[in-house]
């Protein structure tokens, strides 16, 4: 047997001439096995996949794989994001791509919709084997609150983020030529 990338128990057989014969069966990941085919050494030509086989000479039995396709959503949790696959299979290879979301920082991606941490990052190469649901993992970024000391005057005073302050300044004994800021 040529299992091409394929896992079998025993890669060969020993049968008595004259007789049937079922072939195993090979398992490889992410692929469907699409039969046996008799190496001609021109290519594959009579398929021997789930029938029994009279075997009359030594024979090359060379396993054909079909490849499977998984679909990927992403759940973007508020965010932007529109360069990551939506098939995948075991043959490709891309790397998962970031995504934009305002007042927040993007952690990556994971397969749980609560985690606060990322299963994978921006630029990692994913390998998944079935149907998948991807979550944005997102953490807020602080909102700055400014504080405004005035010189000359004790102490501070904090405002929120958005609050308007009106500060007024006499300005009739400052030197020509200084500045205020």
């Amino acid at each position: 047997y040529k299992v091409n990338g394929g896992t079998l128990a025993n890669l060969s057989e020993d049968v008595v001439y004259g007789s049937y014969f079922k072939p195993a069966t090979p398992a490889k990941r992410g692929y469907t096995f699409g039969g046996w085919y008799y190496d001609t050494g021109k290519g594959y030509d009579e398929e021997y996949c789930n029938d029994y086989y009279g075997i009359a000479d030594n024979v090359t039995l060379v396993a054909r794989w079909n490849v499977i396709s998984y679909d990927v959503v992403y759940n973007l949790g508020g965010g932007i994001n529109g360069k990551n696959p939506t098939k995948y299979t075991v043959e490709d290879n891309f790397a998962l791509a970031d995504s934009v979301k305002t007042g927040y920082t993007f952690l990556g991606w994971s397969t749980s919709s609560s985690a606060t941490s990322a299963s994978y990052v921006g630029g990692n190469t994913i390998n998944i084997s079935s149907n998948t649901t991807l979550y944005a993992v997102w953490k807020k970024n602080p909102v700055a609150t400014p504080t405004v000391q005035i010189r000359n005057n004790p102490g501070t005073r904090t405002i929120k983020y958005g609050e308007i302050l009106v500060l007024t300044a006499d300005v009739s004994n400052i030197p020509e030529g200084a500045r205020i800021s």
